[in-house]
């Protein structure tokens, strides 16, 4: 059930009315074949396989965005684990986070307008920062997210075979025609349910060390777009309290290797 009948499939053909229909006895020896990746830590070579396809953005801007389709059988695990991860997520969750569960950017939009609308009641300045990374998940490095993921206390197994997924190879698909891409060794998979997650323990040191480092300076994050305000009686002082703190950010995002495509004062 957590998983659409319709969705897209990936380089293996499973479909997953295939999944639906298993009797007791398939779903036990598919439950014992994802033991044994687990306990080895590894996917069956003909696994390891993402169909990368174009998916069109919305008007204006129009355009297209990669989007992996993943083998069936790796998303019918992250979907099993999802109860645990969920679990581990909830004593990791930064104040900043706004692309959690039960929230969306318009209710993060509409938060940072109640907040402003308070302290404009109040004779408050109010300065802001708003970044957005480029290729976000593309420029994500590997080994600093395991390093971080490690740090968090994020499972291992779980991290080791989704890591191992998101390395590797890619085949783009274009209409009815295929290609083989350059080997993967950087940035993670827009597709994966796992994704989003990955890039919030990316940037969660980041983001707390800025939030107990500027404490006037409350930031928010939706993944790649985050959101930098000081809200303060003086003047003066709300635009000193941003520009330091704006400062301390950008030079922790680009040594992480974060792709700056602009930030706006307002």
């Amino acid at each position: 059930k957590a998983i659409r009948l319709d969705t897209g499939l990936g380089w293996d053909l499973v479909d997953p009315h295939i999944l639906n229909t298993l009797t007791r006895a398939g779903a036990n020896a598919l439950a014992s074949i994802l033991n044994k990746i687990e306990y080895n830590v590894i996917w069956p070579t003909h696994t390891l396989q993402n169909l990368i396809v174009l998916m069109g953005k919305p008007p204006p801007k129009g355009g297209v965005r990669p989007i992996a389709l993943m083998c069936m059988l790796y998303r019918l695990w992250t979907k099993i684990r999802r109860p645990e991860i969920s679990e581990w997520e909830k004593s990791h969750r930064g104040p900043w986070d706004a692309a959690v569960r039960g929230s969306s950017a318009l209710r993060a939009a509409v938060v940072t307008a109640f907040g402003d609308e308070g302290a404009s009641y109040d004779n408050c300045s109010i300065a802001r920062i708003l970044w957005v990374m480029e290729k976000f998940y593309d420029n994500i490095s590997i080994p600093k997210l395991m390093h971080r993921a490690r740090e968090m206390g994020f499972p291992m197994v779980i991290l080791g075979l989704a890591l191992v997924m998101h390395m590797a190879p890619r085949i783009l698909k274009v209409q009815d025609h295929l290609v083989f891409c350059d080997e993967p060794f950087n940035g993670i998979i827009a597709g994966c349910t796992l994704s989003n997650l990955f890039a919030r323990i990316f940037l969660f040191f980041i983001l707390e060390k800025q939030s107990l480092s500027f404490p006037k300076a409350s930031i928010r994050s939706f993944v790649d777009d985050l959101n930098q305000t000081v809200r303060s009686p003086n003047e003066e002082e709300t635009y000193a309290d941003i520009v330091r703190s704006g400062e301390q950010l950008v030079h922790d995002l680009l040594e992480s290797k974060c792709v700056i495509l602009s930030l706006i004062h307002i």
